[in-house]
């Protein structure tokens, strides 16, 4: 293809109509407002097509991307791509499938939940699999005590690391020392944390 022909196609691509596009500033703004047709459509032919086994897992991934955009993040942790727009993901753990994936595009102002944005996230992920007694494992950027009692009323197991600051943990974690081989237990209901 030449490159005029390409920058031609470029141009006039468009995913969704700029005028139904509401402003910045006004309630309902949407800033993925172009790509969000794109990424509802992939959402739905993943979990069209493919059923979840039992176990799954949430996670964030970075797609690497060193463009101007509003989207782009420096994550230094991550090893292949430190810039690019972050996904949040629900993936099946056995095979890899992403089967839901949402373009984190900042704080807005709905998202003002008391438990954190994370536990928006995983709720919002986790939904339409409610009460189908999945096994979700989360890493500590995700996993609180009041998401893991939040999903096992909601039919779901969940296993996953977490900081022993975080709002719900046993206070007397936090400056717990304990030797070489030696296991600290604390439960509270069907909770366990070891």
């Amino acid at each position: 293809m030449r490159r005029n022909r390409f920058q031609n196609i470029l141009q006039f691509l468009h995913c969704n109509n700029n005028e139904n596009a509401v402003p910045h500033g006004q309630e309902g703004y949407d800033p993925i407002h172009k790509i969000t047709p794109v990424l509802n459509l992939l959402n739905e032919t993943f979990s069209h097509h493919y059923r979840l086994g039992r176990d799954v897992t949430v996670d964030e991934s970075l797609v690497g991307f060193k463009g101007r955009n509003h989207l782009v993040q420096y994550m230094p942790a991550k090893k292949s791509h430190r810039w690019g727009p972050k996904f949040f993901l629900l993936a099946e753990s056995d095979t890899g499938y992403v089967h839901q994936l949402r373009l984190y595009a900042g704080k807005s102002q709905n998202q003002r939940n008391p438990q954190g944005v994370t536990f928006d996230i995983v709720v919002d992920l986790l939904q339409p699999h409610f009460n189908k007694y999945h096994h979700v494992t989360l890493d500590n950027f995700f996993c609180s005590p009041s998401l893991c009692h939040h999903l096992y009323q909601n039919g779901m197991f969940c296993t996953g690391t977490v900081r022993v600051f975080r709002k719900g943990m046993p206070p007397s974690f936090r400056n717990i020392q304990i030797a070489k081989g030696e296991v600290t237990v604390r439960q509270q209901g069907p909770l366990m944390a070891v």
